[in-house]
């Protein structure tokens, strides 16, 4: 991977297992900030055992990784993912618009080309603009397919794909508007 903007030099990494409980305070930071129009926490209170026992599971899954940059213990980006999909990204609010986003899911994208994987998905929630935008402005495509939350009060989600093949290798990838992110595996 490349090099973060960080003055601590921080690298992408991978996640450890017993690191889930920090991946659930960054996701759930970024929750609080951004969904609240999706999900009224006065009314749905953010669902901490739920998200906690959904990464206890991922980290069961084989095919499961996770990859972050932070701060010692103080994760600021994470992408976890496997074999093709996406399956959550959270950028600490204090991140947003920094080039964090792209950075990590760029090594995540890196991880399934290297796997073999021709295509990624994922899922985002359909009033999730800010998300959205980010996914289209990245290369992302929504499948047309629609499905809803797990989680009450069970917003639309939509399916989005990219193609991996033809991917330029990671070190001509980057733009002036992307942070530089080095990777430790």
């Amino acid at each position: 991977m490349t090099q973060t903007g960080l003055s601590d030099g921080g690298r992408i990494r991978r996640v450890r297992p017993d690191e889930f409980v920090a991946l659930f305070e960054l996701e759930k930071a970024a929750s609080l900030a951004g969904l609240g129009h999706v999900f009224p926490f006065e009314k749905f209170p953010f669902p901490d055992e739920e998200v906690l026992a959904k990464y206890r599971l991922w980290f069961e899954d084989p095919d499961f990784k996770a990859v972050a940059l932070g701060h010692g213990t103080r994760l600021i980006a994470h992408a976890a993912y496997d074999r093709e999909q996406l399956r959550q990204l959270s950028v600490h609010p204090e991140h947003w618009g920094s080039g964090l986003a792209d950075s990590i899911v760029e090594a995540a994208l890196d991880d399934m080309t290297a796997g073999g994987a021709e295509r990624a998905r994922l899922w985002v929630l359909t009033a999730n603009a800010r998300a959205r935008r980010f996914y289209e402005c990245t290369g992302w495509v929504s499948s047309g397919k629609a499905s809803r939350s797990q989680f009450v009060p069970h917003p639309e989600m939509l399916e989005y794909v990219r193609h991996l093949s033809g991917r330029p290798p990671p070190a001509s990838r980057w733009g002036r508007n992307r942070v530089r992110a080095s990777r430790e595996e």
